[in-house]
């Protein structure tokens, strides 16, 4: 009876780490040298990374330079300026893009369409802030980046 607990205990824990973690993802990202892919961003872009993969935000934007994603890439917007639909310029910063998250039709960059789905209430506490602390992690590490 005791083995059978003991097998119990063991299944209830893989099945929260399943379940909650990362360990059963099934599709591991991993760099050139076999590392994990986000072991060397800091902790909240990291954070921002997961968040990002879970909501498939990769089908529109691209965390490097590619242009052939629905949404501007990533890496090359915070802290630039832009010109919205109507013709008021302002800087993407930390304001811009939690409105951007939150509320996606309300400031829409020109040349791009208004398709992007407000993502508040898919968001859980703090992740707003990990996909900005991403989406800044990679402006600042690519500053040679082109503008759009």
């Amino acid at each position: 009876m005791s083995h059978r607990i003991s097998n119990l205990g063991t299944l209830a824990v893989l099945t929260l780490l399943c379940w909650g973690g990362s360990a059963c993802k099934s599709s591991d990202s991993r760099t050139p040298n076999g590392q994990p892919a986000n072991a060397d961003l800091p902790y909240a872009a990291a954070a921002g990374l997961d968040v990002f993969e879970r909501l498939a935000c990769d089908t529109c934007h691209a965390l490097n330079n590619s242009r052939f994603k629905a949404g501007p890439p990533l890496n090359d917007i915070f802290g630039k300026e832009v010109q919205l639909v109507g013709g008021t310029k302002l800087v993407r910063d930390e304001e811009y893009l939690k409105n951007s998250i939150l509320d996606a039709g309300a400031q829409i960059v020109q040349g791009y369409r208004p398709q992007m789905i407000n993502y508040g209430n898919l968001l859980q506490e703090g992740e707003l802030e990990s996909l900005i602390a991403l989406i800044r992690h990679y402006s600042e590490a690519t500053p040679d980046s082109t503008k759009e």
